[in-house]
């Protein structure tokens, strides 16, 4: 599933890299990059899931809501274009028929210092799950 929100990022044309994650997102936050050279970019890890209660008490059945997580990392004055494109490049994205179309859940700023900022903007989809 990620490779192909990572896939519809990447169409936005003013971002320099979208990555997976390869730190845990608080450390990414925190030695944010304040060279121009690599910025805008987004990284891109899994969020927490969501399980709703059983459909059944008899064959288990219940929808699950993953979440992905976008970490944009760019100037402050280009912000909200940059914001737009990435939620605009990732919207109704089908990682399987099986999946809703991706929706975005939350978008809240993690970090800003100087003229650079972090958001983290999170998207989800829900799915049935069964145990059969």
């Amino acid at each position: 599933m990620i490779n192909g929100v990572k896939a519809r990022i990447e169409t936005v044309a003013a971002l320099k890299s979208v990555e997976l994650g390869h730190e845990l997102p608080a450390a990414a936050i925190e030695n944010m990059n304040t060279d121009s050279t690599i910025t805008p970019s987004v990284l891109l890890y899994y969020g927490n899931y969501e399980y709703a209660e059983p459909e059944s008490k008899m064959r288990t059945r219940q929808m699950s809501e993953k979440r992905i997580v976008a970490l944009l990392f760019c100037r402050v004055s280009e912000f909200d274009a940059l914001h737009d494109a990435v939620v605009r490049a990732v919207l109704g994205f089908h990682h399987t028929p099986k999946h809703q179309g991706m929706t975005v859940l939350s978008s809240a700023t993690a970090r800003i210092m100087g003229p650079l900022m972090a958001r983290r903007i999170e998207f989800g989809t829900e799915t049935l799950i069964s145990q059969l």
